[in-house]
């Protein structure tokens, strides 16, 4: 269980022995899966992202590093609020977070756009052939998460690896923590949620409590670059057909908003 300063308990090396065996055996599963012959995706053209936004750091990953904005403007995560603006927006109480005045994309595709030359491996490989980083669709959001599934799992190797090398404490009496004393202050850190950047403030008093918090998800950072996008293929399709709404639904999906997600408005 995670707690401040580290881990209540160390993992025994029998978990990770057994976890490294799945996790190796998952890497062609996963890889042989998307490999295959994926149907051509329709509407593409018309929901470019044109703003992407992730961390960035000297490799390929979830955590740490300056926050990259279309893969030349670096800002750092403790300037988050300077570049950009949470507000709610009628008609309803939602937030909306923009970047300036101009919406943007946060999840896997923003990554892979930003950097997807660092990766490795068979997910290195498999991106070069999915050929992702050659558009800016939303659609293709769902396929760069496949992507990162296969990165994430050769990891999962690696560092089960790093673990088994060292003397790891495992166990309820075995916790993984460094000692700290509190301190008054403000903090803000970002980093990698599979939905996209994940952004916490918190104030804390002397004796280490919370005293104000604030914290900005993936998907109110999206929902300004989902209606953009809705609006152009919306305005688009209905001069053809009049049945627009499951090609709205599934780039709704290829969101992937915590909306949809938890209290299941959409039904593909």
């Amino acid at each position: 269980t995670p707690v401040v300063g580290g881990m209540s308990a160390g993992p025994s090396r029998v978990s990770l022995q057994r976890i490294r065996q799945e996790a190796e055996a998952l890497i062609g599963e996963v890889s042989g899966f998307l490999s295959k012959e994926i149907p051509p995706l329709q509407y593409t053209p018309l929901v470019e992202v044109s703003n992407w936004v992730s961390l960035a750091d000297r490799g390929y990953g979830y955590t740490g590093g300056d926050i990259l904005i279309n893969g030349k403007e670096k800002v750092q995560v403790r300037d988050f609020y300077q570049k950009f603006h949470e507000s709610a927006l009628p008609p309803s109480y939602t937030k909306h977070t923009l970047y300036g005045k101009e919406p943007f994309m946060v999840g896997a595709l923003p990554r892979i756009l930003n950097s997807g030359s660092k990766l490795k491996g068979s997910a290195g490989v498999l991106l070069k052939k999915l050929g992702i980083m050659k558009s800016r669709s939303t659609y293709m959001n769902n396929l760069a998460q496949g992507v990162e599934i296969l990165f994430s799992i050769e990891r999962v190797v690696e560092i089960i690896g790093e673990l088994l090398d060292i003397d790891l404490p495992e166990g309820q009496d075995g916790g993984i923590t460094t000692e700290f004393s509190p301190v008054a202050g403000t903090g803000t850190a970002a980093i990698e949620a599979p939905r996209g950047m994940l952004v916490h403030t918190y104030t804390f008093d002397e004796k280490g409590y919370v005293t104000e918090g604030d914290i900005t998800t993936p998907t109110a950072m999206n929902l300004s670059d989902m209606e953009r996008t809705l609006m152009v293929m919306a305005e688009t399709l209905i001069k053809e057909t009049p049945d627009i709404k499951p090609a709205l639904e599934t780039l709704v999906r290829a969101y992937d908003p915590c909306i949809s997600c938890s209290v299941h408005i959409v039904r593909l």
